[in-house]
This record gives structure tokens, sequence and C-alpha cells, in this order.
């Protein structure tokens, strides 16, 4: 199937093609999605009725650095710990030697986003420039390029007190140097290890409660025959978790069309069925989504079955 080229929540993908082309290394979004493993697998949280289609231990801070390193780049990663200020003054000095990425931010404390009010506790990813007087300028890669925010709201934004994954505050990555060149096919090698050393340890992290894999996605499809899934959580489908759950597919399979075929083929034929599942949510048929989720189910057991 053709590969999707179009805005989407690939932010930390987006922040870090931007990180590596200010050093001259012209690196695609997709390739930096796929490398991070984060879209492979799935978590329900049966609290919120939420699906997220990525592996509960490949959460986008991590996958980031992760994927830096499988195409050979050493980057300066720092963050605070928890309580302590925002590092102003050094990111001013960083900023001086070039663009820093940022990330988690949360959503809700991004004054400059139209739709910020209610996305509290939503994560994101951005690029940010140089100073301004008392504002940064950032890349926001969801559509809003050298923006100004002040930093009273960065501190808020940054410190991302509700992002429940975060590892510590003010997470940042600068000064990325290629330090190897691995050849295509080390990349996919090495790519191909990581993923399935990534599926051993969300199998070996999760939390009592917490369903991943297929039996997260089985969880939601049992959720809506029941008809017990709310609003807010068919919402979370249709605008986020199915079309962003698309266009991993389809990268992962243009990822290994070259280094796995069959595998490709089962990564496409899921990204036509997650396809079929959004369109279902979005016209309310929950009979049919529950249908298309238990055959994505069964794709993502043969998915792991087959990287492990």
């Amino acid at each position: 199937m053709l590969g999707y080229i179009g805005n989407g929540p690939y932010c930390y993908a987006n922040s870090a093609a931007m990180l590596l082309d200010s050093v001259g290394e012209t690196i695609e979004p997709r390739l930096l999605e796929v490398l991070s493993g984060v879209g492979l697998g799935a978590f329900w949280l049966a609290e919120s009725q939420t699906l997220f289609l990525s592996g509960w231990a490949s959460m986008p801070d991590v996958g980031l650095s992760r994927a830096f390193g499988l195409l050979g780049f050493k980057v300066a990663e720092e963050a605070e710990s928890d309580g302590a200020p925002m590092p102003a003054e050094a990111l001013a000095r960083q900023l001086d030697d070039g663009p820093v990425l940022l990330g988690p931010l949360d959503v809700g404390e991004l004054p400059y986003q139209p739709d910020s009010q209610g996305g509290n506790g939503v994560d994101h990813f951005v690029l940010a420039l140089g100073f301004e007087g008392d504002e940064v300028v950032l890349h926001d890669p969801d559509g809003y390029p050298a923006v100004p925010i002040a930093l009273e709201a960065l501190d808020r934004a940054w410190k991302a007190d509700l992002i429940e994954y975060r590892r510590g505050s003010y997470r940042r990555w600068h000064s990325p140097v290629r330090v190897e060149s691995p050849a295509p096919e080390e990349i996919s090698g090495m790519a191909i290890q990581s993923f399935a050393q990534a599926y051993g340890e969300s199998r070996a992290t999760v939390p009592s409660g917490v369903a991943i894999g297929p039996d997260a996605v089985e969880s939601l499809a049992a959720t809506l025959r029941a008809g017990d899934l709310g609003e807010q959580g068919l919402e979370h489908l249709r605008r986020f978790a199915l079309p962003l759950g698309v266009r991993r597919a389809l990268d992962y399979a243009w990822f290994l069309r070259d280094v796995d075929s069959e595998l490709a083929d089962l990564k496409s034929r899921q990204a036509l069925c997650l396809g079929r599942a959004h369109a279902a949510a979005v016209q309310g048929d929950c009979e049919l989504l529950a249908r298309h989720m238990s055959t994505v189910a069964e794709q993502e057991r043969q998915v792991e079955a087959a990287l492990a």
C-alpha cells in the first residue's frame, strides 16, 4: 500500500528530524518514528477506557533516544529532578549552540495553540530555536512554526506534571553529532532486535491491571460489544488512536518491505483494518468497530510472534 504524507501527531519524530536537519542531516520523520518503536504494541487503561496503539516500554522519550542511537547519532539528553526549577540559563546556553528538542510538554499549557484548552495531560514535543527577550521561539510541528512562548508558560508546559510517563521534568535533547554511519541493512537488523526487546520489556514491566498487546485490543472490543465504551473513549479512537495507528502501521510496512516481506504485508493489512475501524468509529457503529478491532488484535498477535 502506498505510504502517507501529511500532517499528523508525529510531534517527536518531526521535532527530531528538524534537530538533525540543523546539523545538515536529512532524516525522514517516518524513519525516526519507526525506529523509535513507539508504534509497536498496545495497552489498555480500563479505568479511563483508553486504548493506545503503542508499547508500554516504548514511550516517546525512550523511543527518541533509541532512534538516534540506531541511526548512529550521539545526542546530549538531559532532564531535571522532580521539583527542580526550570533550567532557563542552561537552555539559553544550549540554544546559543543550536536548536534544542523539548518534551514531553503539556499541551494544555501551550497558549499559542487554539485548541489547548482541555488538553491538560496530553503530551507533546517541540523544537526550541532561541530566546527573544523573555520568550522562547519554538517550531511546533503541530502546525505552529516560529511561535513565541513566554517563559512562565513554557515552565508550566515543560514541567509536564500531568504526563504520567515522564522521567523527571524539563527533558531535552541537543548537540547532535554523527558518530557512526551504519548501512541500511545494519540499521534494519538492529531495529528488528530493538523491536523484539521492546515487546519483551513491555511484558516484563507492565503493572497489574493494565492489559497489553492483543489482550489490550480485545479488551476494547469486549467493552464495545457490551455497550460500555463512553463517548470520551470513542472520541479518543476517532481523533487520535485509530488514524495515528493507521499511519504508523503504514510506516512499518514501508520500513519492513525490504527486510521481511511477510511482516510488511501484515502491517499493511493491519493499516487497512485500522482504517476501516476508524470509519466505523466515526459512524458510531460499535458492533462493526468491535469486529475490526478483534481482527487487529489477531494481527497484533502475529506481529509480536514474528518479531519474538
